[in-house]
């Protein structure tokens, strides 16, 4: 009997052990969430579009703010009370020609450069939900960022506002983007990729 309760001991330990979440400082919580091995990066090339969307969860974006190793317990409250009840994503749109990008891929002149960049700011926005279970939730947040750069991606930083805050659906990131006559590109978010990131390592 002794033995037998030392082995199931021995069982409750190694398994609370192996469920124990890391605990990451901010600078490797970020390189973390962006592995695509992770999950929370995802990529899907669809001609002529190139797509990656990053779900990023309060601790990447606090992380990200703070661009420093030392976050106290009570700076990040604040900040995670200010960011809760959104999911954000992250997505970067390419074309599978790297000669061109999303902003002049297709232009013919300059009113069809105005409508292109018209479109990127404002109109694409409804183009993209995320469905989460049985709702489809709007993008409530849409920001186009406008570089200037050599890169041939171009960034969209999005945000939808959460209708079940402990939900354990799977959410599908949809973009039907008129402009690049793909239909729908979904990628999908198991929900144990978005609750498997580790815990962030505080002051």
């Amino acid at each position: 009997m002794r033995v037998i309760n030392i082995i199931i001991m021995a069982t409750v330990l190694y398994s609370t052990i192996g469920c124990a979440k890391q605990e990451l400082l901010p600078s490797d919580y970020v390189v973390w969430v962006t592995d695509p091995v992770n999950g929370l990066q995802k990529e899907k090339e669809i001609s002529p579009l190139r797509v990656e969307a990053l779900y990023k969860p309060i601790g990447y974006i606090i992380s990200n703010e703070k661009r420093r190793n030392e976050i106290s317990q009570e700076e990040y409250k604040q900040r995670a009370k200010e960011l809760e009840g959104m999911h954000y994503i992250t997505l970067k749109l390419g074309i599978t020609n790297a000669q061109q990008d999303v902003t002049n891929w297709g232009v013919t002149d300059q009113q069809s450069q105005e409508e292109r960049l018209a479109y990127l700011s404002f109109e694409m926005q409804k183009d993209i939900k995320l469905v989460e279970g049985t709702d489809t939730l709007p993008c409530a947040l849409f920001h186009f960022e406008r570089s200037y750069d050599l890169s041939t991606q171009r960034t969209f930083v999005l945000a939808f506002e959460k209708r079940r805050i402990a939900s354990e659906e799977d959410k599908t990131l949809i973009l039907d983007l008129a402009y690049f006559k793909t239909g729908p590109i979904k990628l999908t978010y198991k929900n144990s990729e978005l609750t498997n990131s580790p815990n962030l390592k505080l002051q």
